[in-house]
């Protein structure tokens, strides 16, 4: 193999073990397999991923078309090293609102920051967990001093800063 995954997961005579997904989703085993082998390098050529799947290269290029369609897969992208780029500094801020009623509008705000990576709405004590990719600590002070400036719906906000990345991908079990 080229690239580290299981054996049997690209065998034509693979075990599918996930067989119950096209029942729930719309999507099969061999969805499921293009799905994860894209992940490992969407650049590689269709001609060595059908290959590493056991599959004809107008079956891989079906599939993928199929799955775009169907938002699986929402877009082909590069990971960046953020730091060789000069973003040097990652944090988390946990805010809690004052009016839940105004819950949208903020949300609106958080996802204009363009430092804001993702921001998503959370449960327990606080309501927005924003990941920030930043120059710097300044830059970082200036979007939080932004924030407090543009809505009064925050009640507390808590940020911490990220000192080491252990793992930062997401992959399809």
């Amino acid at each position: 193999m080229i690239f580290p995954l299981k054996v049997d997961m690209f065998s034509p005579n693979y075990d599918a073990r996930h067989t119950w997904v096209k029942g729930l989703i719309g999507m099969d085993d061999l969805d499921l397999r293009i799905l994860k082998r894209l992940q490992i390098n969407s650049n590689d050529s269709r001609k060595v991923m059908a290959n590493d799947l056991g599959i004809s290269e107008p079956t891989l290029s079906k599939r993928i078309s199929s799955l775009t369609e169907e938002n699986f897969i929402n877009r082909f992208t590069i990971d960046i090293n953020f730091s060789k780029v000069g973003y040097t500094l990652s944090a988390i801020t946990f805010i809690k609102e004052k009016n839940q009623a105004a819950t949208e509008e903020l949300g609106i705000l958080l996802s204009s920051y363009v430092e804001a990576s993702h921001v998503y709405r959370v449960t327990g004590d606080w309501d927005y967990a924003i990941i920030w990719l930043c120059k710097n600590s300044e830059e970082l002070d200036d979007c939080l001093s932004r924030l407090y400036k543009n809505n009064i719906n925050i009640e507390e906000l808590k940020t911490e800063v990220f000192l080491k990345s252990i793992k930062r991908q997401s992959t399809l079990r």
